[in-house]
C-alpha cells in the first residue's frame, strides 16, 4: 500500500505542476486575445476599466469581456485540480518521507 502511494504522490506532483502551469498560460491566452473587446467603451469609461485592470490584474477582463467568462472556466478548473493534485501528492509523500527517516 505504502509502494503505491508513494507512485500515485510522483506521479501527481508532475501533474499538478503542470496543471497549474496550464492554468497560468490559459490565463495569459485569455487576457491577450479579449482585451480587444474593450474598444466599444468611450474614452472617459476606458481610463476606469484600464485602472481596474491595473489594480485587480485579470479579474476585471471577466467582468468587462464577456468571452472571458466562458473561456475562464477552463482555466479555473486546470488550476483546481493541479493545486489539489499536488497537495494529496505533498500529503501521501509526507508519511513515506517520515518513515525512511526513521529507518
Amino acid at each position: 500500500m505504502q509502494n503505491t502511494l508513494f507512485l500515485l504522490s510522483v506521479i501527481f506532483i508532475p501533474l499538478g505542476i503542470f496543471l497549474m502551469a496550464f492554468s497560468v498560460l490559459w490565463q495569459m491566452y485569455i487576457m491577450f486575445t479579449e482585451t480587444y473587446t474593450l474598444n466599444r467603451y468611450a474614452s472617459e469609461r476606458l481610463v476606469w476599466v484600464v485602472a481596474s485592470l491595473f489594480f485587480s490584474f485579470s479579474l476585471a477582463v471577466y467582468y468587462f469581456c464577456p468571452n472571458a467568462r466562458k473561456k475562464g472556466k477552463w482555466g479555473v478548473i486546470a488550476g483546481v485540480l493541479g493545486l489539489s493534485l499536488f497537495l494529496i501528492a505533498k500529503l501521501y509523500l509526507l508519511p513515506t518521507v517520515h518513515n525512511m527517516a526513521i529507518s
